[in-house]
């Protein structure tokens, strides 16, 4: 069965063209169905990544939601660089609620440190940052960057 995003909510964008977005949203779509992804409420943001980044997305823990940035560079991107960012970001959404549900009995354990409950959730984050990195590029080999795209994504 074809995995489709539940809703694309529309936004102004002043550093990313309507057709940029639709490309960006439609590559997503993509993406989620290659990864079998249920179906998500993808919202791409009308706020830039922060400096130094390309990208980044900020799940709802618990729910199948998601919010999108791209950073203000995003135009001058060669297409590799937009395929393989934009898969790193789905990927993020595979393990979404691993490190909050990993983190919950030290969360509420009296006797653990805040030090160790830090150490802890640096090492989930940098063990799974490096997971998605490295897979990004099996799963972005062979897909291309969208030229155009017909009708809105994820819609219909």
């Amino acid at each position: 069965m074809p995995v489709s995003l539940s809703k694309i909510r529309e936004v102004s964008m002043g550093h990313i063209s309507s057709k940029e977005q639709d490309r960006i949203l439609a590559f997503c779509v993509e993406v989620l169905q290659r990864l079998g992804m249920p179906s998500y409420e993808l919202v791409l943001s009308d706020e830039p990544s922060d400096e130094g980044t390309d990208a980044s997305i900020a799940s709802v823990p618990g729910r199948y939601a998601a919010t999108l940035r791209v950073c203000k560079r995003w135009d001058s991107l060669p297409k590799s660089e937009k395929v393989n960012t934009l898969v790193h970001e789905m990927l993020h959404l595979t393990h979404a609620d691993l490190v909050q549900d990993a983190m919950l009995p030290l969360e509420f354990s009296p006797s653990v440190s805040s030090d160790l409950r830090q150490a802890v959730r640096g090492i989930l984050d940098m063990g799974t940052e490096r997971w998605v990195d490295r897979m990004s590029y099996v799963i972005a080999e062979g897909m291309t960057y969208p030229k155009k795209v017909k009708g809105k994504a994820g819609q219909g």
